[in-house]
């Protein structure tokens, strides 16, 4: 292979001037420690036509990052990639520019495997914060259109140092049958924002699915029914989440297809709830498939208890401590799947409104309208400022909001009143 380079001032010349159609941003995957890759398509100018400036075959494009982040710090390394058709001739020239103090921009000869083609890469170890530094891209072949380049950009953050990316949540098996609708899902924390790419496989950068960009991959089992039982989509899945202070891989979970065996379906999803404190709540999931299923209730992402382990959640005396987002693992042996988010919001009510106190005979009397499904306390005291509050009566939790009167013999040369709500 013979690379023939242009003149970089050519080439700088020709990133800042030639005009770049439509970036078309669709899924990210992990080309490197820390690139979250894009793959977008670079349509053709009416000056260039609609093929390959590159290798002369089939249109090409670039299959690499559109945005990419990185942290102070940590080293950083870009791949500038091709799609598309790129042929069995080398000698392409891909560069980048300009490029934060620091970083490199070579290229790195990979005729041998797929694609044909070369990489470009771009290089360093970020010192400073920058939030979308615009990196101009190109790639050329002067054996091709008079090596006439396909343009493109890269988007660049660099974070400053951050919290790691932390799966607490790793993907599970799945045995399904052909055609089910089967779910891979990962729960991580860190320094965000998070991107998440599915691999199938392994995490070379070929195998990236483009359409699976978020913390849940679904898809239908699928198998080859024209050569027996091969299972087209049976395999290892893994996903990569990046996040500000880096990326991690989760472990890989395994597609099999059974006899039979369905893995969870959820038809009913926890709903949004929002409770007065003290009185109870419950969150209920509806969930199909081969049985026995089990649940495992969430609340923020963790295991609430051992006990939340059935189709309901039942919360009793919510306080603000139950506040939160709750969810439900659903099992059996052919994976599990996780149900979405629900969340509890706690409301206080205001403390009843008294009448003003009236005198029947030897009696005081006052109203109020009570706090339904509460404990309506009256207490009394000689002294309005003084700490001798006692009860003088405990109104269990009203179903309705009628109005309750309250009799005290006079005693004394004054008493003061109040009610106070509980559970």
């Amino acid at each position: 292979m013979k690379i023939i380079r242009i003149p970089a001032l050519l080439l700088a010349a020709a990133l800042q001037l030639l005009p770049m159609c439509r970036t078309v941003p669709t899924s990210p995957a992990f080309c490197s420690t820390l690139a979250i890759i894009f793959r977008w398509t670079l349509g053709a100018t009416a000056t260039f036509g609609a093929f390959d400036a590159v290798s002369g075959g089939s249109q090409v494009y670039f299959d690499s990052p559109g945005t990419a982040v990185g942290t102070v710090g940590v080293p950083f390394t870009y791949f500038i990639t091709l799609g598309g058709t790129v042929g069995t001739d080398g000698g392409s020239i891909v560069a980048a520019a300009p490029l934060p103090t620091g970083f490199t921009n070579y290229t790195v000869s990979h005729i041998t495997s797929s694609p044909t083609a070369e990489w470009g890469v771009i290089s360093g170890t970020p010192t400073a914060t920058m939030t979308n530094f615009i990196i101009n891209l190109a790639a050329s072949n002067p054996s091709y259109q008079s090596g006439v380049p396909v343009t493109g950009s890269l988007r660049l953050t660099i974070y400053p140092t951050s919290t790691p990316v932390v799966l607490t949540t790793n993907p599970t098996k799945v045995t399904a049958t052909n055609g089910q609708t089967v779910s891979f899902s990962v729960v991580a924390t860190g320094s965000g924002p998070l991107a998440y790419q599915w691999f199938k496989g392994d995490t070379n950068i070929y195998n990236h699915i483009q359409s699976a960009t978020n913390a849940t991959y679904s898809f239908k089992a699928s198998t080859n029914t024209a050569s027996g039982s091969f299972a087209v989509n049976a395999g290892n899945y893994l996903v990569r989440v990046a996040g500000a202070a880096g990326l991690v891989s989760s472990s890989p979970a395994a597609l099999i297809f059974g006899s039979g065996t369905v893995a969870p379906t959820i038809s009913v999803q926890p709903t949004n709830r929002t409770v007065t404190a003290g009185l109870p709540s419950t969150f209920i999931v509806a969930a199909g498939g081969t049985a026995p299923l089990s649940y495992q209730w969430r609340k923020n992402n963790t295991v609430i208890s051992a006990f939340a382990t059935n189709a309901s959640l039942a919360l009793a005396n919510v306080s603000s401590t139950d506040a939160g987002s709750y969810s439900v693992v659903v099992t059996n042996s052919a994976g599990s799947l996780t149900s979405s988010n629900a969340q509890l919001t706690v409301s206080f009510p205001s403390a009843p409104a008294l009448s003003a106190p009236a005198r029947a005979g030897n009696n005081f009397l006052f109203t109020f309208t009570p706090v339904v499904g509460l404990t309506n306390s009256v207490l009394t005291s000689g002294t309005l400022g003084g700490p001798g509050w006692s009860v003088f009566t405990n109104i269990p939790p009203p179903a309705t909001a009628a109005s309750i009167t309250v009799t005290d013999v006079i005693s004394g040369t004054s008493q003061f009143y109040r009610v106070s709500i509980s559970p």
